[in-house]
């Protein structure tokens, strides 16, 4: 009822074969069937990959989930106050830049506009505090790019070698990255806005991934 162009479905049961079905059309204007290896934009589930390696970070050692934001990045509101764990836990009280309207002009002019993680931030700023620290829940995509920046800040390494080199190989995810520029591996499906009462379809820019960083920037196969 949705008149979605296309989707890849893949169940897994620990033990059974993995069942994988692809429906549908990467391209309507082509009638190309959509190809189970195609890649995609995983947007938010980057944020799992991204607080996994703070989580490997505290088990090393290397960080602890109390410490504050502004140990790492400074010039936060209430950054002094604000723990990792705030951060992780969507409890920061720091605005969503995605939600800020100067962001969303910026990115609407350009959506293949290169940004980097401090101007992401920079754009939440005049809105924040929504809250205290701890004090309530708000899902923003601030907190997991700032987390992206303590990962670099601690490690000396970009966000995507370290996602590369601590989750990536080890798991043998040779389908997953983390780009920063725009064109997604080959094959991939051609992005569609559909509209929901008439199934009318215009088909949508690639975006630049560092207009999500560590909030969404990876890429993978199903």
């Amino acid at each position: 009822g949705h008149h979605v162009a296309g989707a890849l479905v893949s169940v897994s049961v620990p033990g059974d074969a993995t069942w994988k079905q692809a429906f549908g059309y990467a391209n309507l204007e082509n009638r190309t069937p959509f190809d189970p290896a195609s890649h995609g934009s995983i947007r938010s589930i980057t944020k799992s990959f991204t607080v996994t390696v703070i989580l490997q970070l505290v088990r090393d050692q290397v960080l602890r989930l109390d410490d504050r934001l502004d140990r790492f990045i400074p010039g936060i509101p209430n950054g002094d106050r604000i723990t990792l764990a705030d951060l992780a836990g969507m409890q920061s009280g720091i605005a969503d830049y995605s939600a800020q309207p100067a962001f969303q002009q910026a990115f609407a002019a350009n959506p293949e506009r290169t940004f980097t993680e401090a101007e992401l931030v920079a754009y939440a700023l005049p809105a924040s505090p929504v809250f205290a620290p701890g004090a309530e829940y708000q899902y923003s995509n601030t907190n997991t790019v700032l987390l992206g920046m303590v990962i670099e800040n601690v490690t000396g390494q970009s966000l995507g070698s370290v996602l590369q080199s601590r989750i990536f190989t080890p798991l043998g995810l040779s389908g997953t990255s983390y780009p920063l520029t725009i064109p997604l591996p080959l094959p991939h499906p051609t992005p569609y806005a559909v509209a929901v009462d008439t199934g009318e379809a215009e088909a949508l820019p690639l975006l630049s991934p560092t207009a999500l960083a560590g909030a969404g920037a990876m890429v993978s196969t199903l």
